[in-house]
């Protein structure tokens, strides 16, 4: 059973969503001792049905893993064979000597708290409310929801990767137009909904942008993109499917919005 020591922030929303995942894997969580009774709280559910899979790292524990994050020192001193570190968004990452595992992780929905991506999420929901077209001339994106790179991340803690460095981001590319067309369109109805105004125009079925396969090992100057060919290699030979991440967008967008709604952290 592989032991994952998180130096990283137990409650980020990537993280969390890797031990919820990694939970049901039988992957076991060491955590520092003040973190217990929060994690314990929080995964009361998943813990009734796995209840060793988190654990208080002791003294003489040595872990199979650490999960960090880049530009961060861990808090604990507790020994792990391998290192896996998480850099979001174009973060710098210093490759290391000693075998780390750097995950890139893009353009994630939802985003995490305080994140550019949240931010322009936000300021729509500011522009909309206004009746105003926000400004769309950004980068498109390469979205993919964090569900995906849970498991993508989960099966890496599994088995032992050889390559030392993993790109994660949607194989499909968003131009923030489509984006906000996807997002307004969810928003209202979700307002409508909360206000019981609901009317016939709210399910008209107008579409999705056209989807345009791209192949993971296209050249990533001539799309935008990450380059997808170690992740989906090493998930061709642990899963036989490769990268493919399967959440839509618009389920990911639901989550955003539902984020958007909860109070924020002071």
């Amino acid at each position: 059973m592989t032991v994952v020591a998180l130096f990283a922030d137990p409650e980020h929303v990537l993280v969390s969503a890797v031990v919820e995942r990694g939970m049901m894997e039988g992957l076991t969580f060491s955590v520092s001792p003040e973190m217990m009774p929060l994690l314990r709280r929080r995964y009361a559910a998943s813990l009734q049905s796995f209840p060793k899979a988190i654990q208080s790292n002791e003294p003489d524990s040595v872990a199979d893993w650490s999960l960090e994050m880049t530009g961060t020192s861990p808090s604990l001193a507790v020994p792990a064979q391998r290192r896996m570190k998480l850099a979001f968004d174009g973060e710098e990452s210093c490759e290391e000597s000693d075998g780390t595992i750097t995950v890139h992780i893009h353009d994630m929905l939802p985003p995490a708290r305080k994140s550019s991506a949240e931010g322009l999420f936000r300021t729509w929901l500011e522009e909309l409310n206004g009746d105003t077209l926000p400004r769309l001339d950004g980068q498109p994106r390469h979205w993919c929801d964090r569900s995906d790179m849970a498991y993508a991340i989960v099966e890496m803690l599994k088995n032992q990767p050889e390559e030392r460095s993993f790109n994660l981001a949607g194989r499909r590319q968003w131009s923030l137009e489509e984006t906000w067309k996807e997002f307004s369109e969810l928003l209202h109805r979700t307002k409508a909904g909360k206000s019981g105004q609901f009317n016939i125009a709210h399910l008209e079925a107008k579409g999705v942008p056209a989807i345009k396969a791209v192949s993971v090992e296209a050249n990533p100057q001539h799309h935008n993109r990450p380059s997808l060919g170690a992740i989906h290699r090493f998930l061709e030979q642990h899963d036989g499917e490769g990268w493919r991440p399967k959440t839509p967008l618009r389920q990911s967008l639901m989550f955003v919005i539902a984020m958007l709604d909860e109070p924020q952290d002071s």
